[in-house]
């Protein structure tokens, strides 16, 4: 599973909107490309693998935990819920924080393409960057697995498929987009995240576009507007229109998703959220 799918499948099946496109297409629309914000934390955390690397942001406190469980209704094309997806934390192990998505398809959409996922990344509980990630996933009966182990003190991701060097904050799509979750997301903040699966290495900016309000079924929520768009060619691609927007407070809740791919436009809306902080 690549990061794009992670948004593709985030977003025609999944979530984790770390996506990121290979090549260019005529339909690309491209924004200006800006400096990478400077994350800032209260304490820091030595990268271990050399003693000259930089430091890495480490958190004090998280804005979710375990047993933090997220339904969602993936709509396709306008559409009825064409997929559904489940995000959980669970409790940490030796591996680190267990985070996890299922993704299936439902109803017609499953008659014509019976999908089910899970990626599971284990990740630090200080940095929320991947210490191993595996994956599973089946389409129409057809199954494929994988796995991926960040071995920091060498600066490389290993996979069945290759070894990759990595920087310090090199990560899944998936603790990517949790990690975001902890950052201070000012409006106007830009972002660099970089992505690795398998054998593939690449980057998103994420922007921080707006504070605003979103209509729920409980009501007006405020949220976080925060664009995804993969650099290609070294300049932010806008063409999949990726947008998540997150509650603004401190649980920082993934509350709906929306994208504009060549597949069709997607929407991925939170139905329920069970043992969310509260503060």
């Amino acid at each position: 599973m690549t990061i794009r799918s992670l948004v593709i499948l985030v977003a025609a099946l999944a979530l984790v909107p770390a996506s990121v496109s290979g090549q260019a297409t005529t339909r690309s629309r491209r924004v200006q490309g800006q400096p990478a914000a400077t994350v800032r934390t209260t304490k820091p955390e030595a990268a271990s693998a050399e003693p000259s690397a930089p430091a890495v942001p480490a958190f004090e406190k998280l804005p979710f935990g375990p047993g933090e469980t997220l339904t969602y209704d993936i709509a396709w094309n306008g559409s009825t819920t064409a997929a559904t997806m489940v995000l959980t934390v669970g409790e940490r192990s030796a591996d680190g924080l267990p985070i996890r998505a299922d993704v299936e398809t439902v109803g017609l959409t499953r008659f014509l393409a019976a999908v089910d996922a899970v990626y599971t990344t284990y990740a630090s509980p200080k940095t929320v960057l991947g210490n191993r990630t595996e994956y599973e996933t089946t389409f129409n009966g057809k199954s494929h697995r994988g796995s991926t182990v960040f071995d920091r003190k060498k600066n490389v991701a290993v996979s069945s498929q290759a070894t990759t060097p990595i920087g310090p904050e090199t990560s899944d799509g998936l603790s990517l987009f949790y990690r975001l979750r902890a950052l201070p997301l000012k409006s106007g903040e830009v972002l660099t995240l970089d992505g690795v699966e398998g054998r593939n290495r690449r980057q998103v900016r994420a922007v921080v576009e707006a504070r605003e309000s979103i209509a729920s079924t409980n009501g007006s929520i405020p949220a976080i507007r925060v664009a995804f768009m993969p650099i290609v060619g070294g300049q932010p691609d806008d063409r999949d229109q990726v947008r998540v927007w997150y509650s603004d407070d401190v649980a920082r809740v993934p509350l709906l998703v929306t994208a504009e791919p060549d597949v069709g436009a997607i929407r991925v809306t939170l139905k329920s959220a069970r043992a969310t902080r509260t503060r």
